[in-house]
């Protein structure tokens, strides 16, 4: 599914901030909807904010604090997942393999490894 029709899915307007704002890539504003992300990013690093933003969408902000690692390791789970279905919709699926993936999207494989396997086996229903 293209960023587009994700943030109309989901209701969330896109701004692009200047990076000498905030010294950040992105973020999500729950009250209004909005994610902000930095026009310093290559088109390929702002789809990964604007997913990972996305995967925040159902958090309460009053928990963000206390569930910090629980929340971040959702979004990070949500984008992934969104990204193997982009991958997958131009890739064969029984071509697949998660250290090419991860090289070609630049995700981290010390934390990517088993959520990139746990998403593919998840959405081509292999146990």
């Amino acid at each position: 599914m293209k960023i587009n029709e994700l943030l109309e899915e989901y209701q969330v307007e896109l701004y692009i901030f200047h990076g000498d704002i905030w010294e950040r890539d992105g973020f999500y504003f729950p009250d209004e909807r909005i994610i902000y992300v930095n026009a310093n990013l290559s088109p390929e690093e702002r789809e990964k904010v604007i997913l990972h933003e996305l995967g925040h969408i159902n958090h309460d902000p009053a928990y963000y604090s206390r569930l910090l690692i629980q929340y971040e390791n959702q979004a990070d789970r949500f984008m992934v997942r969104e990204l193997i279905k982009n991958y997958l919709s131009e890739n064969d699926v029984y071509d697949f393999d998660w250290l090419r993936f991860a090289n070609y999207y630049k995700i981290a494989t010390s934390w990517g490894q088993q959520m990139i396997q746990e998403e593919f086996n998840h959405l081509v229903n292999i146990n």
